[in-house]
């Protein structure tokens, strides 16, 4: 055997694919061995720009100016948790302000007006008149100071707007101490609060997405699987749920919702079960004019006040995810220009046998002569001077 001067049996020097993959000119591949790889890293003319990337070629930073750095970092670390506090607190601002108005809305829209009311009327007379359609909040009637008695009407209030409704459209004429009752709901009505006008549009144009009507008078016993197995005759009912205390604990408070699946399910049902005996009490039925998240906001929760320190570790957490966020995009973009520009990977091979390399290389001609007069320096930014091929 000759002496293995780095060519192969036809004289023609091995190439290899830059996968640590060595092809001779028989077709066999071997794999090269990994060498390892010392010393100080020379960043070429074509590699400037990947190098930055990658931190090479950058002068080493003095101690004054890394420690510039972290005051810089840290400034703008106590900046941006001192915007995200102000933008929190805005929030929660517009958000209370939002409830207030929302409740407001909904007040309004519970009250009702009971005007030509008799002498011989009293207040405890119009509140058992009236409570069959929901529980009262509040009842005022004016009075006279010189007299004694009332001035014929009085202003009324329900915890529910559905209540109201149903007052207006039930007692409203209905005979009472001799005279007939003028009943009216404030929905519709112009009111000294104009900026809750159109809430209470937005109020009603959310309750139409759903088929709800509103049932009042249920009898203490009644579950709301009763109530749902009456109900079910008109349709398919979808949701049955009956007030409970604020507490959630005990008996329900007399009146609750049911929800339809279609619009003459919830039609039937008003003008079926209205006034219709159940368990020895005429229940009242009407339409809904609230969405079913109306309730959250006529009895709102107490506003919890978050500690100064939470606030402060909060907003911190969420400058720190932000600012995590904003350089998470360019690492995902260099990451992926990396990827399309890396060239795929060359698939290895297994080892040929000594027939098919005999076979191959009858059967292949040989390679036709190469030239090649321009400096690979110029191509690839190393100096190897000028290739030629004869």
């Amino acid at each position: 055997m000759g002496e293995n001067n780095g060519t192969d049996s036809n004289g023609t020097p091995p190439q290899s694919n830059g996968n640590n993959l060595m092809a001779l000119s028989g077709g066999a591949v071997v794999t090269m061995p990994l060498l390892p790889q010392a010393g100080e890293v020379f960043v070429g003319p074509g590699a400037k720009k990947e190098a930055e990337l990658l931190g090479l070629g950058l002068t080493k930073l003095s101690s004054r100016r890394k420690d510039e750095i972290a005051m810089a970092k840290r400034f703008a670390m106590d900046l941006s948790i001192k915007q995200i506090m102000l933008r929190q607190q805005k929030a929660q601002q517009e958000n209370q302000q939002k409830q207030q108005m929302y409740a407001q809305a909904l007040s309004l829209m519970s009250r009702v007006y009971i005007g030509s009311i008799s002498f011989e009327v009293r207040e405890d007379m119009l509140k058992k008149a009236f409570e069959v359609f929901g529980p009262i909040k509040s009842i005022n009637m004016s009075w006279d100071a010189v007299t004694g008695h009332h001035k014929g009407f009085a202003f009324l209030e329900y915890d529910v707007p559905e209540a109201a409704l149903l007052a207006q459209e039930s007692m409203n004429g209905q005979l009472m101490g001799g005279r007939n009752l003028k009943v009216n709901s404030m929905v519709g009505r112009p009111t000294n609060m104009p900026q809750a006008q159109p809430i209470i549009e937005m109020v009603q144009q959310d309750a139409r997405k759903y088929f709800r009507v509103y049932v009042a008078s249920v009898h203490p016993d009644l579950s709301e699987s009763d109530l749902k197995s009456v109900f079910e005759a008109f349709g398919e009912v979808v949701r049955c749920q009956l007030a409970r205390q604020i507490s959630g604990r005990g008996m329900h408070r007399g009146f609750g919702y049911i929800e339809f699946n279609n619009l003459n399910s919830m039609t039937e049902a008003i003008a079926g079960m209205n006034m219709f005996d159940l368990g020895g009490q005429f229940l009242r039925v009407g339409r809904c004019i609230t969405p079913p998240e109306a309730l959250t906001y006529l009895t709102p929760a107490s506003a919890a006040t978050i500690p100064a320190a939470a606030a402060v570790a909060a907003a911190a957490v969420t400058a720190k995810v932000m600012a995590a966020e904003a350089s998470a995009p360019k690492r995902q973009s260099s990451g992926s220009s990396s990827r399309n520009q890396s060239p795929a990977p060359a698939a290895i091979l297994p080892p040929k046998t000594e027939v098919e390399i005999k076979k191959e290389e009858i059967e292949t001609p040989p390679p036709e002569p190469m030239e090649v007069d321009e400096p690979i320096e110029d191509q690839v930014g190393f100096g190897f001077g000028h290739l030629k091929a004869t």
